[in-house]
């Protein structure tokens, strides 16, 4: 999970991405961003080549039945592509947000999901996930662009 917050921060910093609510969950991420140069795609292919090689790269430093498993499912996903490995899926599920109910609904949902999962009893107890940074607590993972409601 440090490896995608540490990337998601260096997109924030250096190419303009805006992170308005997060969830890094075990196996899957969610975000509501926009990019400031209107390159959203760009950012996020570029984010998603960063994440994986350094993915791979850490379970392969690391040999044991868990990671030679996680390895496994990897190249198993890419059988049918020119990559070795395949991490993230190839296409993202983007939604456009157009109202401010909307938006409050797709935060909530995002939030939720740890809870939903059965990972904590509360939202603010994860912590992988902006619902922290809404709430003011201290202890968040990285620092957002919060969204105005």
């Amino acid at each position: 999970m440090d490896i995608i917050i540490d990337s998601l921060k260096y997109c924030r910093q250096e190419k303009g991405l805006m992170i308005g609510a997060y969830v890094i969950m075990t196996n899957h991420v969610h975000l509501i961003v926009k990019a400031r140069n209107n390159n959203l795609s760009d950012v996020i292919r570029d984010l998603k080549r960063h994440t994986a090689k350094k993915i791979i790269s850490e379970l392969k430093n690391v040999s044991n039945e868990r990671n030679d498993w996680i390895l496994s499912k990897f190249a198993f996903s890419a059988s049918r592509s020119f990559n070795n490995y395949q991490v993230w899926m190839h296409r993202n599920r983007p939604i456009e947000l157009e109202s401010l109910r909307f938006i409050k609904q797709k935060l909530t949902y995002i939030h939720m999901n740890p809870v939903n999962a059965g990972l904590v009893r509360n939202t603010e107890h994860w912590v992988y996930s902006s619902e922290r940074n809404y709430m003011g607590l201290r202890d968040v993972v990285m620092n957002i662009d919060p969204i105005d409601m």
